[in-house]
Order: C-alpha cells, then structure tokens, then sequence
C-alpha cells in the first residue's frame, strides 16, 4: 500500500538508516538514503513502504508472464504481503511451483501475468544488511541466488507492490497493488487498488487546472476523493472528484469502498 510521504515520521540515523541495493551479483551498488535529494525522492514510496510494515527487508516486484518468467528472481506470498518463498530464474517444474495462483498483482482471473517477479531493488535495514553478507552467509556472492532464497524463512521480508513512475503528482492519496503511468495526477484523498493508469502525455500547469476547476471542467488525472478499483484508466484520462469506479461486486460486497 502507497500512501502520501510523511518526511517528519522516521528519524535516520547511523542506527537505523536503511539501505538499497540496486541489482545484484557482485557489481551492485549500495545506495544510502543520506544520498542525494533526487536518488531519496525516487525511493521515498519505497523507504515509507519499507518503515511502516517494520520490514527487515523489502523487494520491489513486478508482475510478469510465462514468457520472462524464468529471467528473474520469483516471489511467493501470503495475504499479509510477507515473502515466503524466493527462487531465482526458476525452470521446468521449479518454475511451475512459483505460479501466483490468486488475484493479488492481477486485474483479474484473465491476466497472463501469474508470476510476481522481483526488480532487483531491495531496502535492508542497516543491521540486517551487515549480519547477512558479513556473518550468516560469509561465503556468498550474490543476493538473489545464495541469500534471498533462505532469508525469507528467518526474516520479515516483505513486497513493495506499487509502481509510481517519474513525473507524477500525487497528493494525500492511497494507492495500492497498482501501476500509475507519467506525468499522472491524483488528488488529495483518492483511492486506487488493483488499477493500472496509463498516465499522461499532456501537461497542464497549477494555473490551467484552477482555471478548469473554475469553469466546471476536469482537469486530467484522478479528482479528490475518488475510488478506482480493478480498472484500467487510459491515457490523458479526466475523471471528476467523489467518483467511484469499481465493478458490482467490489461496491456490495465492500462497503467502505462506496
């Protein structure tokens, strides 16, 4: 679950600062959030998912389909977004065994895409960063084949299962199981879940939005207060606020979301 920064909640010190790495094998690279404003501000979604659910370690996934599977590192997990099982460019029947049987990453039954598969970010506490490679897996060269596969028994590892891409506004809002698209606005108090928003190719400036909001127009992007759900919104989409857009079943049989 996305929700919007709150810089003020984690004090970082040498103590508890977490730490990236980016790809893996022996060429990664260790990224600390002491790091520069730019580097920080696009891990921020990850660094808050990472704080709140008291993670020793967190993984970015992707869902993928049959056809790439096997190029990447797999992930299983259990209805708390816990990490249960990890194997690296599984094969054959070992491949097979790592298919995501629910709907968790997935629009729907219909999706192709039935693997959860890790990006190569992963954010370690700085303790568990330095136990690990230093004192329980010594001998280790690379952390998707020798020490993910074992972790996920002993450690809270868990997924960050959003994806915001550059360029994008977002304000006060929840955004969850998604993918939101460049340059896409939404608003103070809107909800996505389970939804992929295409994004943007238009842009509209501070000026331009208050000027549509005063003609009664809608500006691009999600409004205030709005609640998608297994969606997808297109490309330069304008939906209004207090909308909510969700197939039948979702609105009766959740009524918080209505």
């Amino acid at each position: 679950v996305i929700q919007a920064p709150r810089f003020g909640k984690h004090k970082l010190d040498a103590r508890s600062v977490a730490s990236i790495i980016l790809g893996g094998g022996a060429g990664a690279q260790l990224f600390l959030s002491l790091g520069t404003a730019d580097a920080v501000r696009q891990f921020t979604w990850v660094f808050e998912k990472h704080f709140d659910t008291g993670a020793d370690i967190t993984i970015s996934c992707v869902p993928v389909g049959v056809s790439r599977a096997s190029d990447y590192g797999l992930i299983k997990i259990d209805k708390a977004c816990k990490i249960i099982q990890f194997s690296e460019k599984p094969k054959g029947g070992d491949l097979e065994t790592m298919k995501d049987e629910n709907t968790f990453f997935r629009l729907s039954h219909q999706d192709p895409k039935k693997y959860i598969a890790s990006m190569g970010v992963y954010v370690f506490n700085r303790n568990t960063l330095l136990e690990l490679p230093r004192w329980t897996y010594p001998k280790a060269n690379d952390f998707g084949s020798d020490i993910l596969p074992s972790v996920v028994k002993d450690y809270n590892v868990q997924i960050h299962d959003a994806i915001i891409s550059h360029g994008c506004f977002l304000h006060e809002c929840s955004i969850e199981h998604s993918v939101v698209g460049m340059h896409s606005r939404v608003d103070y108090g809107a909800e996505l879940k389970h939804t992929l928003m295409m994004g943007a190719d238009i842009y509209e400036t501070e000026a331009e939005i208050a000027s549509l909001l005063a003609e009664g127009k809608v500006p691009i992007g999600v409004g205030e207060n709005t609640k998608i759900r297994n969606c997808i919104i297109d490309m330069n989409a304008r939906i209004r606020k207090n909308v909510v857009i969700a197939t039948r079943d979702v609105c009766t049989t959740n009524k918080s979301f209505v």
